[in-house]
Formats: C-alpha cells, structure tokens, sequence
C-alpha cells in the first residue's frame, strides 16, 4: 500500500516566502521601535541575534500582542464617542 499526498511545493514555497519577508519588515519595526528607550537598546545590541529570530518567526504572536496593547481597548465607548 502506497500513499501519494499530493503537495503544491510552489504554493508552500510562497507562504515561506511571504512569512519570511513580512518577518523582516516587522523586525525592521521591532528594531526601530526597540531602539528608542535605552534598556530596549542595549537588550537589542546583546541579544541581535535572538531578537530578530523571534521578530522573524513570531511575527503574527507579536503584531497580535502589540495590536491588543494599545489604550483604547480600554476605554469606554462613551469616551471614545464623545464630543467636545
């Protein structure tokens, strides 16, 4: 008994791809954000290596945690519509 899984290799091959490179762009972010507070700074220069492992792999992990941090999920609705 043989078993054929029939794999599109091309469209696998672009998925990589487009991870890889958004993964990049998202370091570059990463980098550019984490170089502005001093502490983050010297983390990033000790540490590069893993920093842009991470930023490249955990791309969706990190824009999700970083999209959930933002204030406004906390405010209320009444403030958020306010008008002065």
């Amino acid at each position: 008994m043989e078993i054929y899984i029939d794999a599109d290799v091309d469209l696998i091959n672009m998925i990589l791809l487009a991870w890889l490179l958004i993964g990049l762009g998202w370091t570059l972010i990463v980098l550019r954000k984490g170089s502005q507070d001093i502490d983050d700074f010297y983390f990033i220069s000790e540490r590069l290596g893993m920093v842009i492992l991470i930023a490249v792999i955990g791309w969706p992990y990190n824009l999700f945690c970083w999209i959930f941090s933002w204030p406004i999920w906390l405010t209320s609705v009444s403030e958020i519509f306010k008008r002065k």
